[in-house]
C-alpha cells in the first residue's frame, strides 16, 4: 500500500496558501514508471483530478483499493465507478467533489452496472461544490 499526504490538515483553517503541494499529477507519473504494478493507494488532503483518475487506470491496471481522504477537484464518484472494473475496496473520506448535486445523487448504483468484485464500499461525508 501507498500512502501519500499532500496539504497539512490545518489547511481548513486557511494557513496555508491554495493549491500548495497538492496536485496528484506530478507522483501519478512517477509512480506509473516506477511500480505499475500498484494495486493499493491511500491519498490524504490532494487534489485528484478526473483526468488523473482515468490516468490511474491506464497505468496500473491490477489496481483495486483506492481510499480517498479530505481529497477535492474530481467531478463524481461515479467516474470511480465506470474506471475502475476491478475495484474490491472504495474509501471515501470528507472529500469534496466538484459535481452538482442532482449527478451525486446514484452514483452507488454506477457499482451494479460495472464492477463485480467490489468487497467494501465506504463514504462518510461527500460533499459536492
Amino acid at each position: 500500500m501507498l500512502v501519500l499526504k499532500g496539504r497539512p490538515c490545518f489547511t481548513d483553517f486557511n494557513l496555508v496558501p491554495l493549491g500548495w503541494g497538492t496536485r496528484f499529477s506530478p507522483w501519478l507519473s512517477v509512480m506509473a514508471s516506477v511500480s505499475p504494478w500498484l494495486e493499493c493507494v491511500c491519498l490524504k488532503w490532494m487534489s485528484v483530478s478526473d483526468a488523473d483518475l482515468t490516468l490511474f487506470t491506464r497505468s496500473f491496471p491490477s489496481f483495486c483499493d483506492l481510499t480517498l481522504m479530505c481529497c477535492d477537484e474530481f467531478s463524481n464518484p461515479a467516474i470511480i465507478a465506470e474506471l475502475y472494473k476491478n475495484m474490491r475496496v472504495l474509501d471515501l473520506i470528507k472529500n469534496d467533489v466538484e459535481g452538482k448535486d442532482e449527478e451525486l445523487v446514484n452514483w452507488i448504483s454506477r457499482f451494479l452496472e460495472t464492477s463485480t468484485s467490489l468487497e467494501l464500499l465506504s463514504f462518510k461525508c461527500v460533499n459536492s461544490k
